[in-house]
Order: structure tokens, then sequence, then C-alpha cells
């Protein structure tokens, strides 16, 4: 939401996303696999959504192709609809990573230090870049918690 309000192209271009997906979703994924494609050479990580949420089993099923069709690249995506869905397809994937925003309690990966304490005792990994340190490591570059754990949790600062 806060980079919709800062930039007013973003809602617009994220609609048109979601449309052209609903629109035709087999030209969407020709479309998707083609961009990245173009640029695979580059590309060692891929988020899936920087913003938005899987919503439905076909969407995840086009993104599994996507997945499967790119084994060098490391796919991850968060979700607050891992109970809504089939994620199996995406999840079996040795190259992809589900992070789930609802935490087992209902509530969300994400708070003040007391809920991070919590999500810890629970198994959680929390984001280091939301630690207040000088030598914070670089997201997808020397820090690759969101890669390789399912339960990571974001300290709000």
């Amino acid at each position: 939401k806060k980079a919709e309000r800062i930039y007013p192209a973003v809602l617009p271009k994220r609609q048109r996303n979601l449309d052209n997906y609903k629109a035709n979703p087999d030209y969407w994924l020709l479309k998707m696999a083609r961009d990245i494609s173009q640029a695979e050479h580059k590309i060692k990580t891929f988020r899936i959504h920087s913003a938005g949420d899987f919503f439905s089993n076909d969407y995840i099923n086009h993104w599994s192709t996507i997945v499967k069709t790119f084994p060098n690249i490391n796919f991850y995506a968060y979700t607050k609809n891992e109970a809504m869905f089939d994620f199996k397809p995406l999840t079996s994937l040795k190259n992809f990573n589900l992070i789930s925003s609802i935490t087992p309690d209902r509530g969300y990966n994400f708070g003040k230090q007391e809920r991070i304490d919590k999500l810890i005792s629970e198994g959680y990994t929390v984001c280091p870049d939301t630690i207040e340190k000088h030598d914070k490591p670089i997201c997808m570059v020397t820090c690759h918690v969101c890669l390789t754990n399912k339960k990571v949790c974001f300290k709000q600062h």
C-alpha cells in the first residue's frame, strides 16, 4: 500500500498485471517465462510478488510451470493464503520456498520484540535485515534466510 501511495503508477500496473493474467492465463504464462528467460543469465533469485498473494490453484499451477522451467533460479514467495489453496505443485520443487505470513497461532510473522521472542521460541528465524546492527547482511546477496527457511519472521522497526 505504501508504494501505491508514494508512486501513483504502481497500483494501475499491479491491476493491469492481474487483469492480464485473468484475461488469458496461458498467454501470461508464456510472457512471464519469456521475460524471465531474457534475463535468466542475470537472475539467481526471484521473489514472486513484491505485493499481493496467490489467489487460485490455477495461478499456483502456472507459477509451478515457471519454477520448473528455470531450475537454476531460486524462487520464493510469502503468502497469507496457505490454508486456502494446494501449494504442493510449488512446495514440492527444490528451487522454491514458501513462507507463510500467518503463524500457527493465527497471528502474523512480524511484530515488536515480544512477538519476535515468541516466534523464535517456536523455531522461527529472524530476518537479519530487521535486526539493528551496523554490519547487516545484504538481502539475497549475503543473506538467504528467505530461501532456506520456511519459518521466517520480521522485527517491526
